[in-house]
């Protein structure tokens, strides 16, 4: 596996298998991590990461034959792997501190969170919710927001069961949405990207928003909310770990505008009845006063 600016430095050797290649340094030594990806699959646990057992490699600049499944199994039984955890909302990756165990390396450690992306993430996830027996909703299932016609519908209202997309930049922990419009018969083409700022636990603090074409994933706009330095760094990172963004945004376009034509159709024909669940842009039960986006939506529990 050759990797160029422009490739993910990972392959998915089996569902469970994931290998991991660093540029070649200046002697040409490739270094691979093997990693073998486990789960809790007890479904009352909230436990929201995977455990990473990895064996590290060096080969030689000739050395092309590929690693197979089989041969990555092997090398994983026969040696002292080194543990670690990966946080499916932000992507962090932490040692396992048990003397049972060795732990990742701090070369390793940090070298792997910028080489594990949005769509490593999500794969995971979805072994994640297959382990937990959960699934995301189909239309039928899903408790429909109150939406306004000139309001964004977004992705987590209608996958509650997906993964938060969360960046921890420099001690603050942000949160991203992104946000589509609702109107099944509108042909528009872009998303609007929504980042707020959970670190305060008293209060949420929108940073801003970023609007995009699809499918490019071009900015048509940028809004920042009180800290333009805050917005910049967490869409930095939010393009970072979304290396194909455009496609991303564009399938989920799509998704959405499949998923709210079968909801009217399906309304069109029934009596509406009263929403069962708070939307994003209701006030939020807490009686704070403010919308629920801006308050309890969201927000994550205290990291130990």
């Amino acid at each position: 596996m050759n990797v160029t600016a422009n490739q993910a430095p990972w392959t998915l050797l089996a569902p469970d298998l994931v290998l991991f290649e660093r540029p070649p340094g200046p002697s040409g030594t490739r270094r691979q991590l093997v990693c073998r990806t486990r789960y809790c699959a007890r479904p009352s646990c909230d436990c929201f990461e995977v455990t990473l057992s990895a064996v590290g490699l060096e080969l030689g600049a000739r050395d092309a034959t590929p690693l197979t499944s089989e041969a990555a199994r092997a090398l994983l039984g026969a040696a002292s792997p080194m543990r670690a955890f990966l946080s499916l909302d932000s992507g962090a990756v932490d040692p396992d501190d048990d003397p049972v165990y060795r732990p990742l390396s701090d070369e390793w450690l940090q070298w792997l969170e910028s080489a594990i992306d949005g769509e490593l993430l999500d794969l995971f996830h979805a072994q994640w919710l297959a382990q937990k027996g959960r699934h995301s909703p189909t239309w039928p299932e899903i408790d429909w927001p109150t939406v306004e016609s000139d309001e964004m519908l977004a992705w987590e209202d209608l996958h509650p069961e997906d993964r938060p997309d969360a960046f921890e930049l420099e001690g603050r922990f942000f949160v991203a949405a992104d946000l589509y419009c609702p109107n099944p018969a509108c042909s528009c083409a872009e998303a609007q990207l929504e980042f707020v700022d959970l670190s305060d636990d008293e209060e949420a603090r929108l940073v801003g928003f970023v609007r995009v074409g699809l499918p490019t994933g071009d900015v048509l706009e940028r809004r920042p909310s009180g800290d333009p330095a805050a917005l910049d760094a967490v869409w930095s990172a939010y393009r970072a770990r979304h290396r194909r963004l455009g496609e991303r945004l564009h399938a989920r376009r799509r998704a959405v505008a499949a998923l709210t034509q079968a909801h009217a159709a399906a309304t069109a024909a029934t009596p509406k009845r009263a929403p069962a669940r708070v939307g994003r842009n209701d006030p939020c039960p807490c009686g704070s006063g403010k919308k629920h986006k801006q308050c309890c939506l969201g927000r994550p529990a205290p990291k130990g």
